[in-house]
């Protein structure tokens, strides 16, 4: 039988009968035709000659539709977009805001996003002064399966916050990031009571929100969407009342400004008994949609941008919300999507959610995404265990119900979470046998590929004891997960905005999963490499390498998961904490798909802090024409392959990112600084002939040599040089000589740290000194007030000898180096870590002993400002 095809163009009408010369004009348009002319079981084909389509409502193809295709006329560029262009841009006549321009936009509701000049521009938001606001009003008591929680609806505001006037005359938003969550709720307007101006909050989302344990909130950190809050040329404020558009424009630009007003592009949608079939997509665009949810009810997120249920406040684990995507797939098989783009949009980009099989992205691009790239499967309750007969306890699962055999291969997915900071780069749920395979994952706000749910309460047995008020489910079989391959994967920069995630992060109980040959690096967050959180067990973890990364491996299996006791994860011949060599090669796309990726850096690998003549690698896909690498302005000689350009560092070189320009224009950015440093100033020394500035606390007395410290009983003692008042000293490097007077046992040791004032006894920085520990030297930091690891290195102490340490503290990386006194300086690092955060208020020497009379020695010790400057001078 043959093909049906039916054209469409921009030119066109959707009058026209769909032929080459008289296209339709719109995919609803091609769409309507192929139905009308369809014979049963005949193949059709819309094709599209190049320009944008506008969708003002989704593309929804049903079970009559399959069969059809979606491509570009001879390769054209296609574009399916939800935006519409802003014109008639006028000067808003604001004294206070020079230049400010403005824009009526009567077919525009709302929207949350506005691209300018192909750039995501910024919304109008500033800092919140929390002296200023308390949580207030009537307080209620909730009890949940975490516990039980006072909760208040809404806050006293004082200050300049209290004219009502700043909340009712917009629709401010109040967000709050705490480790691994970004909460958003809606202010619902502000009254004057007689103990003050009270700010009414969208209530069920406020609510739950300070009944989440670990996450509850309190006040937050950052506040969007008023006039008042545009406060710097590049930002954005949309007024919906008077539906009006303002834009404060860079210097010397010229706007040309686009305002997404679609949620939703694409959805295809079945039946259990009747699903969607054989739809693909091919060398299509899409770009430009929104997501309105968040401004009018609030998003209360839980993790990986899946928000709890406003409604279910007793078991948040079995009810949670997804945000929705610019397609989205479910009760449907083979659908596939094949060197398509998917770019500003404004929740998810692609989902293969509720019995999805057989779907396929293969080859496509995600970039520049308001949330997560792909989500694959489900993630409540009733995914984990799919079923139209029997009870939760005892019932086969209906796999019609499930997402199943689903691949994710050869894609580029990078600028992952730009608005949503839960938002993950793939993201499995609930579903059966999900590969994926080949992908280059970069610039993700939180996790790179996030597999599982559940914390393992669904699997099988549940988990009742360590839980005593969760629901007790006797659940007798597994949940869907199992089967999945995580294999080939590069996985770089990512944790940039959240912690308490990895590059590869799973949860629950998943049999026959393997996670292999899979390259993870460069992540600052916590802890950031493979991560097996609770209830994780039946996977295979082997082959795989990871390097700059807070920790390679953290496995957190709680002892009462069935995972932990029947389906222990195993752990294979991986490379942990190992640069690429000489002889590596990127893994991500095929090179059948890495022409037709965008060019991208995706690892730079050097030294943590580098000198002239380092070797500096940078990884990626560069295509087949050579270009120039410039550092600070200088163009420095390279050798170039498509897949990797090696240089060494010039002799002066300041701190700077690796630019990559082509002949073609186009310039790449890396992610990762290169730094080389050199000792400025001396902030302080203390132990020698100039007066010092440290004071001496109990169990520390001043010695000819320096200090001793000696400790009567096990305890803390610490020295602290810090600047004075409202002064900042920048990064830094300490340096001291010690000497171990005692033997020491378990965490005794030494602890040298930026310093800064935080609740209770920890630094937020430590490099450690732990002679009786196996690994002797630690770099650690304090993330929701436990110690983190960021890089461990053997170094073994002895009793009676002088040592020298230096340790340093550059933006986000702390190094350090001993060596004996009576030797020379080393060039390498002993241990060095990626960390998450400046810190810029002192340093500490603290000695800890866990026995009485354990004790130490320090002398010479000196703070000195750590300057990004000549390479020929760095330490």
């Amino acid at each position: 039988m043959n093909l049906l095809q039916i054209f469409a163009a921009p030119w066109g009408s959707d009058e026209n009968p769909g032929t080459r010369e008289l296209p339709t004009a719109s995919p609803d348009g091609a769409l309507r035709r192929i139905r009308e002319m369809r014979k049963p079981g005949q193949a059709a084909q819309a094709v599209f000659a190049g320009g944008e389509y506008f969708l003002e409502k989704p593309l929804c193809l049903t079970p009559e539709d399959s069969g059809t295709a979606f491509c570009p006329l001879d390769g054209e560029k296609v574009v399916f977009t939800g935006g519409r262009r802003l014109e008639g841009w006028k000067d808003a006549d604001d004294p206070e805001r020079p230049g400010l321009l403005t824009a009526d936009a009567p077919w525009l509701s709302d929207t949350r996003q506005l691209y300018v000049n192909g750039r995501r521009a910024e919304r109008a938001g500033v800092p919140v002064k929390k002296a200023l606001l308390r949580r207030a009003g009537e307080p209620e008591t909730i009890r949940n399966v975490r516990g039980t929680y006072t909760v208040y609806p809404g806050y006293l505001a004082a200050g300049e916050y209290a004219d009502p006037s700043l909340w009712n005359d917009s629709r401010v938003e109040f967000i709050y990031d705490i480790s691994w969550v970004h909460r958003i709720i809606p202010v619902e307007g502000a009254e004057i009571r007689p103990e003050g101006t009270f700010l009414t909050m969208s209530p069920d989302v406020f609510r739950i929100c300070q009944t989440g344990g670990m996450t509850n909130v309190d006040i937050p950190g950052w506040m969007e969407n008023s006039y008042r809050f545009l406060k710097k040329p590049g930002q954005w404020y949309f007024d919906a009342r008077a539906r009006r558009m303002y834009y404060w424009p860079l210097e010397g630009e010229q706007p040309e400004a686009v305002a997404p007003c679609t949620e939703k592009l694409v959805c295809i949608a079945g039946q259990p008994d009747r699903p969607v079939r054989d739809i693909s997509f091919s060398g299509i665009r899409f770009s430009h949609s929104t997501w309105l949810t968040p401004g009018q009810e609030g998003w209360p997120e839980q993790q990986a941008n899946f928000a709890l249920d406003a409604k279910e406040y007793w078991n948040g684990h079995a009810k949670n919300v997804a945000a929705p995507s610019a397609a989205e797939v479910s009760m449907a098989e083979n659908i596939s999507f094949t060197g398509c783009e998917f770019t500003k949009t404004g929740a998810g980009a692609l989902a293969f959610g509720k019995g999805a099989h057989g779907c396929l992205a293969e080859g496509c691009v995600f970039r520049d995404i308001s949330g997560s790239g792909v989500f694959v499967g489900g993630m409540n309750l009733e995914d984990a265990h799919p079923f139209t007969s029997g009870t939760i306890e005892h019932h086969t699962h209906d796999l019609r119900l499930s997402a199943a055999d689903n691949t994710i291969r050869d894609c580029c997915l990078l600028d992952i979470g730009m608005d949503y900071k839960g938002g993950i780069g793939v993201v499995v749920g609930y579903s059966k046998h999900t590969t994926v395979s080949r992908c280059s994952i970069s610039r993700i706000a939180y996790t790179g590929i996030s597999v599982g749910w559940g914390w393992g309460y669904w699997d099988r047995g549940g988990r009742p004891e360590d839980a005593p008020s969760y629901p007790k489910i006797a659940l007798d079989d597994p949940t869907i997960s199992q089967d999945h391959v995580i294999e080939h994967n590069e996985i770089g920069y990512v944790m940039q905005k959240m912690h308490d995630g990895g590059g590869i992060y799973t949860l629950s109980d998943m049999p026959g999963m393997l996670i292999c040959y899979n390259r993870i690096h460069d992540i600052a967050g916590w802890p950031g490499g493979i991560y097996l959180d609770e209830g994780a067990g039946g996977m295979v973890v082997y082959g795989n390498r990871t390097w700059n990364t807070q920790m390679a491996l953290q496995i957190n299996i709680r002892k009462d998961t069935y995972g932990h006791r029947f389906n222990k994860p195993v752990i294979l011949e991986n490379e942990w904490d190992i640069p690429p060599g000489n002889d590596s090669v990127p893994e991500g796309p095929s090179p059948r798909w890495k022409k037709r990726m965008p060019r991208r850096i995706t690892a730079v690998y050097a030294p943590p802090l580098v000198r002239a003549g380092d070797r500096v690698l940078a990884e990626g896909w560069f295509g087949e024409t050579p270009g120039r690498v410039l550092l600070d302005g200088r163009e420095i000689p390279a050798h170039w392959t498509e897949e990797r350009v090696e240089f060494r560092v010039p002799d002066c070189l300041t701190e700077s990112r690796i630019f990559l320009c082509f002949p073609d224009g186009e310039t790449l950015s890396s992610i990762e600084c290169l730094r080389a440093a050199k000792l400025g100033e001396t902030l302080c020394r203390a132990g020698g002939k100039e007066p010092d500035s440290l004071c001496l606390p109990e169990h520390i007395s001043r010695t000819e040599q320096g200090f001793a410290f000696s400790m009567p009983a096990p305890g803390l003692a610490e020295l602290t040089a810090q600047p004075e008042t409202g002064e900042k000293w920048g990064d830094c490097s300490l340096s001291f000589s010690f000497c171990l007077d005692t033997p020491l046992s378990g965490f005794a040791g030494i602890y040298c740290s930026p310093y800064r004032e935080v609740a209770g006894e920890l630094p937020c920085l430590l490099a450690e000194l732990l002679p009786a520990l196996p690994r002797q030297v630690h770099i650690e930091e304090l993330i929701d007030d436990v110690l983190r690891g960021a890089g461990t290195a053997q170094y073994p102490l002895e009793t009676g000898r002088w040592y020298r340490i230096r340790a340093v503290h550059l933006h986000n990386t702390m190094a350090v180096r001993i060596w004996p006194e009576e030797s020379p300086e080393p060039d390498g690092w002993t241990a060095s870590g990626t960390v998450s955060m400046p810190v810029r208020d002192g340093w500490m020497v603290r000695f800890k002993a866990t026995e009485p009379g354990q004790g130490c020695r320090v002398r010479d010790i000196e703070v000195q400002r750590l300057l990004a400057s000549a390479a020929k001078d760095a330490l």
